[in-house]
């Protein structure tokens, strides 16, 4: 977190010196300093932003298309390209290039069920897609576009796109565009499961639009790596840095949180912080430890029985991935089961005591009518 006088001290010293020299000043790392000064909106004066160029990105003179798509090359997202080389970008904002650009770019603003749907799609149809297209259905986007086919797959998540006005007039200019648009609907939260489920329901109508040959194995048989598709979204080299830069675990932890999610997400933590003298062992644990460790229980409620630090320190650091293929224990009953269980009873106390997970069931889902025949306590 950034102080009030930090802030302040970095408002004067932003637009007269070079990054290096502030971040020093106020020891953070450069990145830091240039992330903030982004939020905040603080420019260089005119003066500082020559010598910048000269130092780091394209002269001025040689601010040419060519230059700095080859430039825009260097970064996934846009946010590193304005911190990269913001005369680049700016020049190719004023020239209405950015779009062309920067077309390789992940948008930061992601959803994990789209990322795991492209992810799948960029292998069974063996081509590249194009991720929130914004210029095949100009002003509305496309999740996920491929111009080579004509085909475009939207995610309708359950609560953003429920009765959204928005969606309906969006559906007009599809059809008014001709363009093909299969829908994927969420579900409930395992979206693997569930995306390839519906893909395979589609198979005939994508087969037919593609003119490909996919069969249902090549879709239930693809193995989703998320560390893959979070390697997409981030540079690994800059967050690896950017670690290396602080010599104490505590302090990085606390001034850069985002950059040690991200690189627990990616499995570097490792990597990034060895050197630091104050790292704590169950603040680094191996990806692979974590894995060999949850293989030993069969269930959710196994795991947090028997290991608890274990299952906060998955869910305090966006691990859920590792255990989402452990069941619960059983918490779910046929209307059979709960009345052949009701009729051993006469009385509500009676049964609420020795079935409290089946009592919680049966008020949770509604089943309340199945008590009607046992006396009152």
């Amino acid at each position: 977190m950034w102080t009030k006088e930090e802030i302040k001290t970095l408002k004067k010293l932003y637009p007269n010196n070079l990054n290096i020299n502030i971040s020093e000043k106020l020891g953070r790392t450069k990145s830091s300093v240039e992330g903030k000064a982004f939020r905040l909106g603080l420019r260089k004066n005119k003066k500082m932003r020559s010598m910048a160029s000269s130092m780091g990105g394209i002269k001025n003179e040689n601010l040419t298309y060519d230059n700095i798509k080859k430039t825009a090359l260097k970064y996934k997202t846009k946010i590193e390209f304005i911190r990269g080389d913001k005369n680049s970008y700016d020049k190719a904002r004023r020239n209405g290039w950015l779009s062309k650009i920067c077309e390789h770019m992940t948008v930061i603003r992601f959803s994990i069920p789209q990322l795991i749907l492209r992810e799948l799609l960029d292998c069974v149809l063996n081509t590249e897609s194009i991720y929130n297209d914004r210029k095949t259905i100009k002003p509305y986007e496309i999740d996920i576009f491929y111009r080579k086919y004509n085909l475009g797959f939207e995610y309708q998540g359950y609560y953003w796109h429920l009765n959204n006005e928005r969606d309906l007039i969006k559906n007009v200019v599809i059809k008014n565009k001709c363009v093909n648009i299969i829908y994927i609907y969420e579900w409930g939260r395992d979206y693997e499961k569930d995306i390839k489920t519906q893909l395979t329901d589609n198979l005939s109508i994508i087969n037919n639009i593609t003119g490909l040959t996919i069969k249902k194995e090549d879709i239930n048989g693809y193995n989703i790596d998320m560390e893959k598709i979070y390697t997409k979204l981030y540079n690994k080299e800059e967050l690896i840095n950017i670690g290396r830069s602080y010599k104490d675990f505590k302090k990085f932890k606390n001034k850069e949180p985002n950059v040690v999610r991200k690189l627990y997400k990616l499995g570097l933590i490792n990597e990034a912080t060895s050197h630091m003298g104050d790292k704590i062992s169950r603040c680094s644990r191996n990806i692979v430890d974590i894995k060999n460790t949850i293989s030993k229980y069969n269930t959710l409620t196994d795991l947090r029985k028997n290991d608890l630090s274990l299952y906060k320190y998955i869910k305090k650091n966006d691990l859920n991935r590792l255990i989402k293929h452990l069941p619960k224990t059983k918490t779910t009953f046929s209307r059979g089961e709960l009345l052949l269980e009701i009729s051993k009873y006469r009385t509500k106390c009676r049964f609420r005591a020795e079935n409290p997970k089946m009592c919680k069931f049966i008020y949770r889902n509604g089943f309340t009518d199945l008590l009607k025949n046992l006396n009152r306590c």
